[in-house]
């Protein structure tokens, strides 16, 4: 039976820790077993994913030229035109993967530091690991029509609001637990003004986090839109 072993990685591994948190699958997607720890305790499996924490990379909306969007490849020297403007260090240091163009020819282009995708895989190569694909932890949160999914850690989160768009925030648990993240009153504010709102929002704790009661009806003021324990 083919097992498949998903690594999350975090943007301290491997520099500063070794360890990280891991998930078994069988050919069904079952799963099997989950732990955290060194690499030496992996379980042993034929296929390989890597999951990166949502702070890794960005996710931008881009209208690419038409002959973009349906060449094999995506063009990858347009793509980088076209979202150059909205980096902060240069584009020759960034990777592109271009997503699905949506009705509204928006294309969803995720971005990750070349120096830092490079660093992942040599890694895991060097340990006998070589993933067959690196997706965002963000892909992975559920998603409702209509809702905004929110995950909290102990520190910081991320928000997914939609099939590839979402974003990251840094603020801890304890200001969790009286008010939502300022970068989500700030993105729900801007969709407001875009027409595109969620009806509601969903909250998802990680393992451990446990929020009062009363954090939802403050977030749901401050949010101006229902909120609940997922």
């Amino acid at each position: 039976m083919s097992l498949l072993l998903r690594l999350y990685a975090t943007g301290e591994w491997p520099a500063q820790t070794t360890a990280c948190e891991w998930a078994l699958y069988d050919t069904r997607g079952s799963l099997l077993q989950r732990g955290s720890s060194e690499p030496r305790h992996w379980p042993a499996a034929e296929d390989c994913e890597l999951v990166l924490s949502a702070d890794q990379c960005l996710t931008l909306d881009v209208k690419l030229p038409v002959g973009v969007r349906g060449a094999k490849g995506r063009g990858s020297d347009l793509i980088a035109y076209a979202v150059e403007e909205r980096l902060v260090g240069e584009v020759e240091n960034e990777h592109f993967v271009a997503g699905e163009t949506r009705p509204d020819g928006q294309t969803q282009v995720w971005v990750i530091g070349r120096g830092r995708l490079r660093a992942l895989l040599t890694a895991l190569r060097q340990l006998g690991r070589s993933p067959r694909r690196a997706i965002s932890e963000l892909q992975l949160a559920p998603l409702a029509s209509g809702r905004w999914s929110v995950c909290l850690r102990e520190q910081g989160g991320f928000v997914r609001v939609g099939g590839e768009a979402g974003f990251a925030f840094d603020s801890s648990l304890d200001s969790a637990r009286s008010e939502p993240p300022v970068t989500l009153r700030l993105a729900l504010q801007a969709a407001r003004k875009a027409g595109n709102a969620p009806e509601s929002i969903d909250v998802y704790c990680a393992q451990g986090i446990d929020l009062d009661e009363a954090a939802w009806p403050a977030w749901q003021m401050a949010l101006g839109v229902p909120v609940r324990l997922a």
